[in-house]
């Protein structure tokens, strides 16, 4: 096994590790118990990053018609998924394997479904939370983006402190510079890179432009790639 980094957006560097191929067949063995425990985890059917028939179609789709959306970011979620908060609930030899100096680290093929499983405690301790008010909501998770739609907007100061509070008791903190308010009335909310409208989603306006341009540039992969994606098809 080996790793690399690669550039992130902010400017800052993620490492990614790289099994070599008997390394990344054995960690695909461990994968359908380890995708057994995250769908069982699911238990309020909210996640949808590295889930079947999910995807950030679907994960959008479930905001059609709120007037508002809250949407937040979990810090270094991967490099903070760790042995300690999941031994209790993953196999000894299974952990063994698929953690790294303690962690699940990314590029590993066991890495999304471990984080679903943490991820899935975090849902939960949320919706417990939101149980206690009577506003109506809708809340999702693609990885670690948290995406959460309403009505009101005073109920704001409702929702930030609970996933606060939730993210903490696991272990995990906010990237607050990532947390973004959308309103209906500014024209469409962009949630996991879908266009959603009061009825229905579309492809956002940045991928249309790149699909002009990759036209317009005849880069046939491109065309194929992102002309598929405006379909926003739902995974069979």
């Amino acid at each position: 096994m080996y790793s690399f980094t690669i550039s992130k957006r902010n400017g800052t560097h993620r490492r990614v590790y790289a099994p070599n191929p008997k390394e990344k067949k054995e960690l695909r063995l461990l994968l359908p118990n380890l995708m057994g425990i995250s769908n069982v985890s699911d238990i309020h059917n909210v996640s949808h990053g590295f889930m079947n028939h999910k995807s950030p179609v679907t994960n959008a789709k479930e905001h059609i018609g709120y007037t508002y959306t809250l949407s937040f970011d979990i810090k270094d979620f991967f490099d903070n998924v760790t042995v300690e908060k999941l031994k209790d609930v993953i196999d000894t030899h299974v952990y063994e394997k698929c953690f790294i100096y303690g962690v699940a680290k990314q590029g590993l093929p066991t890495s999304p479904a471990i984080s679903n499983i943490i991820g899935s405690q975090i849902d939960n301790s949320i919706i417990e939370q939101f149980s206690l008010y009577l506003f109506p909501y809708k809340y999702t998770r693609y990885a670690d983006d948290l995406t959460i739609s309403f009505y009101d907007l005073k109920n704001r100061d409702i929702i930030e402190p609970i996933v606060k509070r939730a993210l903490s008791s696991f272990g995990f903190t906010l990237n607050s510079k990532k947390t973004k308010l959308q309103s209906c009335r500014s024209g469409a909310r962009v949630i996991t890179g879908v266009s959603v409208y009061d009825n229905e989603i579309k492809p956002t306006r940045k991928i249309k432009r790149k699909l002009r341009a990759a036209i317009h540039q005849g880069n046939k992969n491109q065309i194929n790639g992102l002309s598929e994606w405006c379909k926003l098809k739902v995974p069979k």
